[in-house]
């Protein structure tokens, strides 16, 4: 398997009990049912490797409250078992814990690093946040959650490695609530850097998946004009998470928006940020949690999102929050080519590949031909029936929460065009990995001897699929516009 899949939530905001809000239980536990259904109801959805909780598991970081956040998570995971990283947030801080000095060395440490040294040097505990530190450890201990995050190494970030489906990650946790202690958190957090530092230090960033989570976002984000790290700060964690050595991506919550984005600079510079939404936030507000696909052969993330429902009080697939997008990751040969030595054994294997490329994208172009062949003849009925029984994985997307046939027409198209996407992408990709694997030979004694016939051979398959890309993004371009050209006389039925 290629892909690691990471299943993403952030901010329950868990109170002492379900009868202190029993609306925020029923969400939290419907969302546990959707999570659990995912992978069943979706063909191509794989089961998480990795979950990661980016902060404010409680309301306002009072010990009953983790208990109950715990018991929540040990449920969420408990089918899986996976990796689990937790990370403080602000409503994990105790306030209560906070006296009148201690506000005020907190409030006058993020003026500038200087005055963040003095605080750093001279307040050697985690202040409010102790009953979150004590209450991981104690969660650790008792294993009811596989709980990989660790506050021992220290309460301002640590660092985890692993290797999982054979892919090196590593997790960097972040507290980015560490100066948190009243309403004023705007403008005025700190994150320590010489922490984030240590962390990343060693990371081979060309083999290795490196990531780092916290619970508030860098910078501005779009549709939240507050900054919530202090500029000297912010601008300083910004420009170290950047970095061409730094991590590949960075996942937060705090916004309760799902948001994700990859940034790629001329100056060698570039960050995938995700963001999770809120668990629960109150009936005003939006709920969101996600799972990603990362796909180091494929350069690319897959997001599925949910979101709760008022309306029909479940956790369903968001289609618009859940396309493909690029990112920049470790590269990684296909489990097909990976640990292959022998350069004709690995055109061999490549070539099988591209057969299997080949197969696939002309199978769905005679899908397509199939589909809009039916909706020429205006059997709309028969063109559903036959993508319902040809495409299972989304046959629940086109049997539910449509509406009208109009509506469902549209999701069809919609899905089509984006499985072509996909396929087309897959043998792009597929060209690129052997312009790459045709330079790693070029540089290789032990292929010296045959290198000539074998690049005439390797040109030759290179050239053969160029074409072939061309000839299927031209067939399903046709099968498309032929698709458009029944749309408009569709609507008119249905208008």
């Amino acid at each position: 398997m290629d892909t690691l899949t990471i299943l993403h939530v952030s901010d329950c905001h868990f109170h002492e009990s379900t009868a202190a809000n029993p609306e925020q239980r029923r969400i939290a536990d419907a969302l546990i049912e959707a999570a659990h259904k995912h992978d069943a109801e979706y063909a191509e959805a794989l089961k998480p490797d990795i979950c990661i909780f980016s902060g404010d598991l409680v309301h306002d970081g009072k010990k009953n409250q983790f208990d109950f956040g715990e018991e929540w998570l040990c449920r969420l995971t408990s089918p899986w078992h996976c990796d689990t990283y937790v990370v403080p947030g602000n409503h994990e801080v105790d306030r209560s814990l906070i006296d009148h000095k201690l506000h005020r060395e907190y409030y006058a440490a993020y003026v500038d690093g200087e005055a963040y040294k003095r605080w750093f040097d001279t307040v050697k505990n985690p202040g409010p946040l102790t009953p979150f530190f004590e209450w991981h450890e104690q969660a650790k201990g008792r294993g009811n959650i596989k709980l990989i995050s660790d506050w021992t190494q220290s309460t301002l970030a640590f660092r985890s490695e692993n290797r999982i489906r054979g892919i090196p990650v590593r997790i960097v946790g972040l507290n980015t609530a560490c100066l948190s202690s009243d309403d004023k958190d705007p403008g005025t957090l700190v994150a320590d850097i010489d922490s984030l530092d240590t962390c990343l230090t060693g990371a081979n960033t060309d083999r290795d998946l490196v990531i780092v989570i916290g619970h508030h976002p860098i910078g501005k984000s779009e549709g939240d004009e507050k900054q919530w790290l202090v500029n000297w700060n912010d601008e300083h964690l910004n420009r170290r998470l950047l970095q061409s050595v730094g991590p590949h991506i960075y996942f937060h919550g705090h916004l309760h928006t799902a948001k994700a984005s990859t940034m790629s600079l001329n100056t060698g510079q570039y960050l995938t940020r995700l963001s999770a939404g809120a668990v629960y936030q109150g009936s005003e507000w939006p709920h969101k949690f996600a799972f990603y696909d990362i796909d180091p052969v494929r350069q690319q993330i897959r997001p599925w999102t949910y979101e709760y429902l008022s309306e029909s009080g479940k956790w369903e697939l968001q289609k618009r929050n859940s396309y493909t997008f690029r990112a920049i990751l470790p590269f990684r040969w296909p489990e097909a080519i990976d640990g292959i030595s022998d350069s004709q054994q690995e055109l061999t294997a490549w070539k099988r590949l591209h057969e299997d490329i080949q197969s696939n994208a002309l199978d769905l172009s005679n899908f397509v031909a199939a589909i809009t062949g039916r909706i020429a003849n205006g059997r709309y009925d028969l063109a559903l029936a036959y993508m319902g029984e040809h495409w299972p994985g989304h046959r629940r997307l086109l049997e539910t929460g449509l509406g009208t046939e109009r509506i469902a027409l549209k999701t069809v198209k919609c899905h089509i065009e984006g499985r072509l996407r996909e396929y087309i992408q897959d043998i792009t990709t597929g060209v690129r990995n052997c312009d790459c694997v045709m330079g790693k030979w070029r540089d290789e004694d032990d292929v010296e001897r045959d290198s000539n016939a074998f690049r005439v051979e390797f040109a030759s398959l290179l050239m053969k699929v160029n074409a072939y890309l061309y000839q299927i993004d031209a067939e399903l371009k046709s099968c498309l516009k032929h698709f458009d050209s029944h749309l408009d006389q569709l609507r008119s039925l249905y208008d």
